[in-house]
């Protein structure tokens, strides 16, 4: 199968990819950039030029592909808003050049982002099979750049200290990389024979406290 993957050159998704490709299929992935374009294709992929705001370009990669898996977003926590804005008119985008064609379609869910969740279901009223993967707010492991645990790191190399709110017991749900790209593997499988659409959850590890995240951190040498 041809599948047309968004967000292909990122921290998820280009393992996703290398996984997609050693599973037999064919992978077109979306790349901004020439170097995007060149790490894509030294994987065994293809490169489709463009970016989530080419509403055309998104249209046209999906509707020559076998299905989709959408695993851009526009990581601007500035403009939050707008970044969930763009991340809907995509999803609408690609539907609408996947409707009526029994093809799977996998998104992935964000805080504050049930429009774009709600619109991807909907999706199999028509004629798409849908499914939403919803991550953790901790999504770690080598390569990881703007998760929780770099933001942690990022506070302390600008602030020279280590802290967390409280007494630090509240919780926060976390799954390792690895682990989170198996998850898309199997939902895509699971898509494949899908008759409804449906919403898979993401939880490893339920329960890290960030005050044990926070002395590891106090307690390691000094980050450079």
């Amino acid at each position: 199968m041809r599948v047309f993957v968004t967000g292909a050159t990122g921290h998820l998704g280009f393992s996703i990819v290398q996984e997609l490709i050693q599973a037999g299929h064919r992978v077109a992935g979306l790349a901004r950039s020439d170097d995007g374009a060149a790490k894509l294709k030294k994987a065994g992929a293809e490169a489709h030029f463009g970016s989530l705001e080419d509403i055309e370009c998104l249209r046209r990669g999906a509707s020559v592909a076998d299905g989709v898996i959408h695993l851009a977003f526009r990581h601007d926590f500035s403009d939050f808003a707008g970044s969930l804005a763009i991340d809907l008119n995509a999803i609408t985008a690609i539907g609408e050049a996947l409707e009526n064609t029994g093809k799977p379609f996998i998104t992935t869910a964000h805080a504050n982002g049930a429009a774009s969740d709600e619109a991807t279901i909907a999706l199999a009223n028509r004629g798409v099979r849908s499914s939403v993967v919803s991550l953790p707010p901790s999504v770690h492991g080598e390569g990881d750049s703007h998760g929780f645990i770099p933001r942690l790191i990022s506070i302390a190399r600008t602030k020279g200290f280590s802290a967390f709110v409280e007494d630090g017991s509240n919780r926060w749900p976390a799954v390792h990389r690895l682990d989170a790209i198996h998850l898309y593997s199997k939902v895509w499988f699971n898509t494949l024979r899908l008759v409804a659409a449906q919403i898979t959850r993401s939880v490893q590890k339920f329960g890290i406290k960030p005050d044990g995240i926070i002395n590891f951190l106090s307690n390691e040498p000094p980050i450079e």
